[in-house]
This record gives structure tokens, sequence and C-alpha cells, in this order.
């Protein structure tokens, strides 16, 4: 609703194309980055459970912490952006329906014959 005040369409086809665009754009970030940590750490191909040197676990995990935090509060920056609360949906509510219903009588009005004005125009 809040698109659709500001920019007077409706566009939640687009919004929702957007959302699943964007969960595949932090998949693949999630992977890249997990390859290039895993790469930076020379973590060995095809390695058995238990058989990794703990000196590489150790610079994996010093290295996977710091970016961990920071992509989370990255993430938790971008909600700093939404502003939208209870009172203005319902106010994004009201103007939409309040557009809907000018519409509406727009058409109404369409369909009847025009009525003079002051000075005797149509």
């Amino acid at each position: 609703e809040d698109a659709a005040v500001k920019t007077g369409v409706r566009s939640e086809g687009l919004l929702f194309a957007a959302n699943g665009l964007l969960n595949k754009f932090t998949s693949g970030i999630g992977v890249f980055l997990s390859g290039v940590l895993l790469t930076v750490v020379a973590f060995p191909s095809h390695a058995a459970p238990g058989t990794v040197s703990p000196e590489i676990m150790r610079h994996l995990s010093l290295l996977y912490l710091p970016v961990t935090a920071g992509m989370s509060g990255l993430s938790i920056l971008v909600l700093v952006f939404y502003k939208i609360d209870r009172e203005t949906h319902e106010k994004n509510l009201a103007t939409l329906a309040q557009a809907a219903a000018l519409a509406e009588l727009g058409e109404e009005l369409e369909g009847r014959p025009a009525v003079a004005g002051p000075g005797g125009l149509a």
C-alpha cells in the first residue's frame, strides 16, 4: 500500500518478484563468501571429518565470525530504512480507499450527460 500511495500504481507483482530476486542474491552471496573463506584458509578439498588441522579450523573461525557479524549488522541496518508502522499503514489504506471512491465516482459521472456550469459551458 505504501508504494501504491507514493506512485499511484498498484505493483504487488513487482514487489513479490523483487523479494524473490533478493532471496536469490543473498543465497548466491552466501555461497560465494563461503567459498572465498574456505579458499583463504586453504581448507582441504574432500577432507574427512576430524582430519582438518586445528590451525585451519581456528583460522576459519577467526574469519567466519567477523564476516557473519558484519553481514548480520548490515541486514539489521537495512531495517532502519523500513519506516512503516500501524498508523502509517492505516493512513495508506484510507488514502487508497478514498482514491478508489473518487475513481468510481468519476466513472459514474462519465456515463451521465454533462451539466452546464455557471457560464453555460459544460
